[in-house]
């Protein structure tokens, strides 16, 4: 994707892909850039370490589609959330409305 290209980018048309084997999830921005955001499992409990979006692919709500379905997939599977990743404690407290953050907060553990 080119840097014209870059400026059509359309967001709704992202899709997040859960690589179990590789802990983490991923959307493929173009044939070069990945955003991610990484984790690791053990037992009942997932820690989500770290979040990741490409230069020239900031500022538009890419971390925070990752954010929202490594959150589903926690509360789907009734897994406890340590969230080790600053940026995904923030985005928690900060950007969702109060009824989606309690739905995600039953699950976070310090």
């Amino acid at each position: 994707m080119n840097s014209s290209s870059r400026r059509d980018f359309v967001i709704d048309d992202l899709k997040v892909h859960h690589d179990t084997t590789k802990s983490k999830f991923c959307i493929q921005l173009d044939d070069d850039n990945e955003a991610i955001l990484v984790y690791e499992k053990k037992k009942d409990m997932i820690d989500f370490y770290h979040t990741e979006v490409p230069m020239g692919f900031t500022g538009r709500g890419i971390a925070g589609i990752l954010a929202k379905a490594a959150f589903d997939h926690a509360v789907e599977n009734e897994l406890k959330m340590r969230l080790t990743c600053t940026y995904l404690h923030n985005y928690l407290h900060n950007c969702l409305k109060d009824e989606t953050k309690e739905k995600y907060l039953k699950y976070v553990v310090a």
